[in-house]
């Protein structure tokens, strides 16, 4: 069961820079987040799995690249004719790349690439399957592009309603809502 209400995309940069800052910092990672709303409309998205689905990518991100590395996230939002927004991200990385024969299982339960070299990063493997089935459940896709040591590329879609902005009770963040770059 979803809950969408409108997310703002400054209430979500604030999200990246709390959650996801700090495990890049770690590794002296640099974070650039990229976007471009459709001025004036907010998507309406269940804020808690949108916050999971891009927490298992990012944090996947920062763990298998390497210190020094960069990753970059981009979200694209379209009006459609059916009067929804899509939103399109992807999340890319220059880390350890994932293997053509890994790629075809990487969203099944409990698959990890068998590499000795990433032993210490062993997880449940489970945050992409979780991510897959958000996602599904959504009526959205994903998709992987990957070759090893040369980086990742995770792309999904989605459609939500939208509200305008105008009808959201002004916040106090004075941040615009243009399209944007910005490193985190």
């Amino acid at each position: 069961e979803f809950h969408p209400e409108p997310y703002l995309i400054e209430d979500f940069r604030g999200y990246i820079a709390a959650v996801i800052r700090p495990l890049c910092e770690e590794k002296n990672q640099t974070l650039t987040f990229e976007t471009a709303p459709v001025p004036g409309y907010v998507p309406k998205m269940d804020v808690l799995r949108i916050n999971q689905i891009y927490f298992n990518l990012l944090s996947n991100a920062v763990k298998y690249t390497p210190e020094g590395g960069h990753i970059t996230v981009r979200i694209k939002d379209e009006l459609q004719p059916n009067g929804q927004v899509r939103v399109t991200a992807k999340i890319q990385d220059d880390g350890i790349g994932i293997s053509e024969t890994f790629q075809k299982v990487l969203f099944e339960p409990f698959t990890q690439e068998n590499r000795s070299d990433i032993s210490e990063m062993r997880g449940s493997g489970l945050g992409l399957t979780i991510v897959k089935k958000i996602i599904d459940a959504m009526g959205g896709s994903i998709s992987v592009q990957s070759r090893l040591g040369k980086g990742t590329v995770f792309t999904f879609s989605l459609e939500y309603d939208y509200v305008r902005e105008a009808d959201i009770q002004e916040k106090p963040s004075g941040q615009p809502c243009a399209s944007e770059a910005e490193v985190l």
